[in-house]
């Protein structure tokens, strides 16, 4: 029986891959953010609107939070976070 590597096409690479280049750094939409997560942090231009219902806002996020669902009939320009 031949090896498996006899039977690689020309679509097969044994080369290792070729490093990427990390994406050019975009700004914080929350202000300073630590270095360490900033050099990999992608930020994103919102598109859609989610609906997620919760307890209440402690100082690290939401308590009890629930995804309800995206909600077409709202634009995101128009969301408000509420001031618990």
């Amino acid at each position: 029986m031949p090896p498996i590597l006899t039977r690689c096409t020309r679509a097969f690479s044994l080369s290792p891959p070729r490093p990427r280049s990390p994406p050019p750094p975009s700004p914080s939409p929350q202000g300073a953010v630590p270095s360490t997560i900033a050099a990999s942090a992608r930020w994103l231009t919102p598109r859609v609107v989610g609906e997620v219902a919760y307890r209440e806002r402690t100082g690290s996020g939401l308590r009890h939070p629930s995804w309800r669902g995206l909600r077409f009939d709202r634009a995101v320009d128009d969301v408000i976070v509420p001031d618990d």
